[in-house]
């Protein structure tokens, strides 16, 4: 074909009838031949159908994309809802997350009611598996033995507190056993109270009169439908036992000589037949030893020595003195249980170092 060197004028009829003229020139000053024309519009074309097919392919990929991640997000939430009791509470919420997050991103979701069922089952699971942990906590509460009531007491009710509030409290309207372990711990924390009372007061100066008291108010704590209660009470009741008894045996101990010199007497009585100690002249105390720790009692050991006077049993005319060695312990007895029973005193050994008569 001929390049056109001139304007290549079209005549176009207008609405008015007259012929309008215009001319193609390009840019760069050189004119177009048809053959030019031509191919610019087949390349536009090809352009423009690229540019559909990449769209095309992006909005596959997009969907494909969403799809694979909508069928994770549901094998997620059907191993969880399906009994999976290792699951944690922390994968659940951020599977709960993940799902509510990727409705929100996309309301373009096909099936969204699909989805949102699954999210009841996972919430559903959520309060099972929330509700194993507060009956393990609790469990672990009920069954613990403690002698700081006051924390015991403080620990049941910031447990209990939990509920008042945000999820918990929802959590104890949906699950009927949150209520029956809110009952139980308000009883527990009754039964510490009234123990907390009971200890607070002042006891007997003595074991004995003090384990008459605790063998009176046990069958109400020992009888506990709580682990916790009853070994809690043992535990303060021993505790208390282990006080008495070592203030017993100071103010015991105290008075070692008097305990040693009666033990003389006695041995007096008994190792002279027909005689009697003489109770008008006292018996004097030559010696006394030095209060140890026993080696094997829960007690202390003295050593003294005395000069008892003697008397004949019938008309009193005769009369002589004996001197004892004699050894003694003070220490704490223990009952049928293994538990401190009393405070006594207990002779080790004696020796006769002379007597005159």
């Amino acid at each position: 074909m001929t390049t056109l060197s001139h304007r290549i004028t079209y005549n176009i009829i207008g609405g008015t009838g007259r012929r309008l003229s215009c001319s193609i020139t390009p840019a760069f000053g050189r004119r177009l031949s048809f053959t030019n024309i031509t191919a610019f519009g087949r390349r536009l074309s090809c352009i423009i159908t690229l540019v559909f097919i990449l769209l095309t392919l992006l909005s596959t990929s997009c969907s494909s994309e969403l799809d694979k991640q909508r069928d994770e997000l549901v094998q997620q939430a059907k191993s969880i809802i399906h009994g999976n009791d290792s699951t944690s509470v922390r994968l659940i919420e951020l599977t709960i997350r993940s799902i509510e997050t990727f409705i929100d991103e996309h309301p373009e979701l096909k099936n969204p009611e699909e989805m949102t069922s699954y999210l009841k089952e996972l919430y559903r699971s959520l309060d099972v598996h929330r509700v194993k942990i507060y009956t393990t906590r609790f469990a672990k509460m009920a069954s613990t033995a403690a002698t700081d009531l006051s924390k015991i007491k403080s620990d049941l009710q910031a447990f209990a507190d939990e509920f008042e509030v945000g999820y918990g409290a929802e959590l104890a309207v949906r699950q009927a056993e949150i209520g029956e372990m809110l009952a139980d711990v308000k009883k527990m924390q009754q039964e510490f109270g009234e123990m907390q009372q009971f200890y607070a007061q002042d006891f007997p100066p003595t074991l004995e009169a003090y384990n008459y008291l605790i063998g009176f108010h046990s069958p109400a704590y020992e009888n506990s439908d709580y682990e916790a209660v009853r070994r809690s009470w043992k535990l303060l009741a021993n505790q208390y036992r282990t006080k008495i008894a070592e203030r017993e045996l100071n103010e015991k101990v105290k008075n070692f000589g008097q305990y040693l010199k009666s033990d003389a007497e006695s041995i007096a009585n008994t190792q002279y037949k027909g005689y009697i100690v003489d109770r008008s002249r006292p018996t004097e105390t030559l010696k006394i030893g030095r209060i140890t720790e026993h080696a094997t009692y829960d007690g202390r050991e003295c050593e003294a020595t005395f000069r008892v006077y003697l008397k004949g049993a019938f008309l009193g005319w005769n009369r002589g003195w004996t001197q004892l060695t004699v050894k003694g312990v003070l220490l704490v007895g223990l009952n049928a249980n293994n538990e401190k029973a009393r405070v006594e005193y207990k002779r080790e050994d004696f020796r006769v170092e002379g007597s005159e008569f």
